[in-house]
């Protein structure tokens, strides 16, 4: 395709040859001891209205064109310049008008597409998008897409109609003739890309866990490529010790530590522990899990595979699993405390004056400590409490409470079952 440039009324544009279009030129860049022209063309205007005068806003795209008209760099950049006598070109991708990203690229003086980091020539193809210290990076010849290595090797074959590298994943996204997807994932443990199969997608890794998605399930690969959940859920969330499973609209609960087998796959797959039949799963402390079944609240320990407290508490409330005695559970609704028996009974609200609560512990023969900032205070299922005033004193530089902290070895710490280590529950999604 052919242009020419032809000045009108003393203004300069840029003439197709073959339909006669004309773009108006706003930047006119000749390159020393080359044929090339980089021109900046205005492909939109729009006038605005501001602080009393009226500007006009334009938006251009940039390419080269030889000295008799030949297009060398199509007319698709964003930006273009001339730096050290070779052109870089960017394209911005996410259009986000705050913080916008671009895509760059570079080319030689004769408008050869080149890479950056060693000035390898990539003859032939129409662009390369900068390598920016990675050894792979996506090209395109003839119209189609594929990746190039730095020293002009080919990584994927030019024959898609798009690609993409996610580096910070890693994963390479590939867009067949037929529409469908192809995707590679740099598996780390083997240092090598790995093609799934068409139209599977890769979801994320976590934990040492590959969860990948095909027709909206997905299923799970752990490092050595075994399947260990097998493709049936529409969700899965990876912890270090099991894994929350969804299920047309259910929670079930799998274990990392324990196996089984079934005839139909090659290497055994992880355990349920709880079948699909939660409405939510929560995620608690290390070895205590939230379960919630029409819209009332229970707790499981994965440790014992058992539940300690069947869903019989509000939603309304948060509960508190580390407080969970075999007397009582603590909660917390907004700036409110308070205990419900293990039948989701409301036992009492916490209500002290003056003092602000800091922590609750779970009951014990009977008794239970909260702790404020002046005082602590032992309640009793009755919702009396006794008060009692908090003592400070300094051993080694540091201030120590030392009847609080007998209390808590002696509640929690000495027990073993119920540790009082504190959950920030606002990021647990209540």
């Amino acid at each position: 395709m052919n242009k020419k440039i032809s000045i009108i009324d003393g203004i300069q544009y840029l003439i197709d040859i073959a339909d006669n279009s004309i773009n108006r030129i706003s930047d006119y860049i000749e390159i020393e001891n080359s044929p090339v022209i980089i021109i900046g063309l205005i492909i939109k205007e729009k006038e605005y209205y501001d602080g009393g005068k009226t500007h006009v806003k334009s938006k251009k795209k940039w390419g080269c064109i030889s000295n008799n008209g030949k297009i060398i760099i199509p007319f698709i950049y964003d930006n273009m310049r001339l730096e050290f006598n070779f052109i870089e070109a960017t394209i911005e991708y996410d259009n986000n008008p705050c913080l916008p990203s671009y895509k760059s690229f570079y080319f030689d003086n004769q408008g050869v597409p080149i890479c950056s980091n060693n000035r390898k020539r990539f003859y032939e193809w129409e662009w390369v998008e900068n390598f920016d210290k990675h050894k792979i990076s996506v090209g395109q010849k003839n119209g189609k897409q594929g990746i190039l290595r730095e020293d002009g090797s080919i990584f994927l074959p030019p024959q898609y109609l798009s690609v993409n590298i996610d580096h910070n994943k890693p994963l390479i996204t590939a867009i067949c003739e037929d529409k469908k997807t192809i995707q590679w994932i740099y598996r780390r443990e083997i240092k090598k890309w790995f093609q799934l199969p068409k139209s599977h997608r890769f979801v994320y890794f976590s934990d040492n866990l590959y969860i990948i998605e095909n027709n909206r399930i997905q299923y799970a690969m752990d490092t050595a490529w075994q399947i260990v959940i097998p493709p049936y859920f529409d969700a899965i969330k990876v912890y270090k010790d099991y894994c929350i499973v969804s299920k047309d609209g259910l929670k079930g609960l799998l274990s990392r530590k324990r196996f089984i087998t079934i005839k139909e796959l090659k290497s055994p797959i992880y355990a349920p522990l709880l079948y699909l039949e939660f409405n939510d799963i929560k995620k608690g402390n290390n070895k205590l899990i939230i379960i919630i079944k029409d819209s009332k609240q229970g707790v499981y320990n994965i440790e014992k595979d058992t539940i300690l407290l069947n869903p019989c508490i509000s939603t309304n409330y948060q509960i508190i699993p580390e407080t969970l005695t075999n007397e009582a559970i603590a909660y917390k609704k907004h700036n409110e405390y308070g205990y419900f028996d293990l039948y989701g009974n409301l036992l009492f609200k916490i209500n002290i004056e003056n003092d602000y609560i800091s922590k609750v512990h779970g009951f014990k023969n009977g008794k239970a400590i909260v702790l404020g900032r002046k005082y602590y205070y032992i309640f009793d299922k009755k919702g009396t409490f006794e008060k009692r005033i908090i003592k400070q004193q300094l051993y080694n530089r540091i201030w120590h409470n030392y009847e609080a902290e007998s209390w808590d070895a002696m509640t929690d710490g000495m027990s073993g079952d119920f540790p009082g280590n504190e959950v920030d529950y606002d990021l647990l999604g209540f």
